[in-house]
């Protein structure tokens, strides 16, 4: 444990066993944390599906990028209000990324998380997500 972002406090970071990295920051887990899944580089976007879902607390939500990009990429609800953003135009090099969205102070329900990118090339998608208490 060190104090990664100079607040005062320690942080934490722990691999797993798919190569995936997480930041811990203050009991509450980082959303923008990136984590490199191979070494090649995507021909086209794609946002897959989180993992696990349905999920309890956290999920990984994985993208990938051809080339790099401002990436927005949000939490709404059924009625399609923003619950929260993950990235808010995080300036993201080409690769495969994964962030971890902690959904522990929300209520049980259907989700949806919608990623959109915009530079050289712009993308846009959206995907459903179930979180069960």
């Amino acid at each position: 444990m060190v104090d990664i972002d100079s607040d005062g406090d320690l942080d934490l970071f722990v691999g797993d066993v798919k190569g995936g990295l997480h930041f811990f920051r203050n009991s509450v887990i980082a959303t923008n944390v990136e984590s490199p899944v191979s070494g090649e580089h995507p021909r086209t976007f794609r946002l897959n599906q989180n993992y696990p879902n349905p999920f309890n607390a956290t999920t990984a939500i994985r993208y990938a990028l051809p080339v790099a990009g401002k990436v927005t990429l949000e939490i709404f609800d059924v009625l399609g209000r923003e619950v929260f953003t993950l990235e808010d135009e995080a300036i993201k090099a080409a690769g495969f990324h994964e962030t971890v969205a902690d959904f522990s102070g929300l209520g049980s329900g259907v989700y949806f998380y919608r990623i959109r990118v915009e530079g050289e090339q712009r993308f846009q998608a959206t995907k459903k997500l179930l979180f069960v208490k």
